[in-house]
């Protein structure tokens, strides 16, 4: 659950079971109670949950299991199948920005105080193209209104993939870093 930045609504992920397909559907009612208003819903099929409102409130980031068939875990919390996608406040231009192939997982993303980085941990587990299993951390610029639309540019790893387990946090509140938290040795 998380309060808009608008202060005057509230977003969540709500488990849904009156559809054929059961689904975890993204969720903005006013604090009034006078609207309440499916962010996800035409996203069929897919676990939509996570939500995480970009500072100033215009976008909000999401993870979702839109498009891939073999998921395991939940959407942003790590496993396999999830995607970082961002749609508009009114629910409008759902992008998925991290656009990977079967056995891949990208989770735990946040926005910069600033909302133009996002900050978030990738897991492949394909070994056909390379996959080890092994987690890094990624920070890319986010860009709403690029040449070929709403795109992350810029990505790049900032925790290599060495076999340490992450989980991207908060950022610090004037941008200087990120939590993030890391296994060693023979931690699991």
């Amino acid at each position: 659950v998380e309060l808009g930045r608008d202060g005057a609504s509230i977003l969540w992920s709500e488990y849904r079971i009156d559809t054929e397909i059961d689904a975890a559907k993204l969720v903005r009612i006013s604090l009034d109670g006078s609207e309440k208003v499916c962010l996800t819903c035409t996203l069929e099929g897919a676990r939509d949950q996570v939500p995480v409102v970009r500072p100033g409130g215009d976008w909000i980031l999401f993870h979702s299991w839109h498009g891939h068939a073999l998921t395991v875990g939940a959407p942003g919390f790590g496993g396999i199948g999830s995607d970082v996608w961002v749609m508009t406040r009114d629910g409008t231009r759902h992008t998925n920005l991290t656009r990977s192939g079967e056995l891949h997982d990208h989770f735990h993303a946040y926005w910069s105080p600033d909302g133009r980085y996002i900050v978030w941990t990738a897991l492949d587990w394909n070994t056909d193209e390379g996959g080890t299993g092994r987690s890094d951390v990624r920070v890319a610029r986010f860009d709403p209104n690029g040449p070929e639309g709403t795109r992350l540019v810029d990505e790049r790893v900032v925790r290599p993939a060495n076999g340490h387990w992450y989980e991207t946090q908060w950022w610090a509140p004037d941008g200087s870093g990120f939590l993030y938290t890391e296994t060693t040795d023979t931690a699991i």
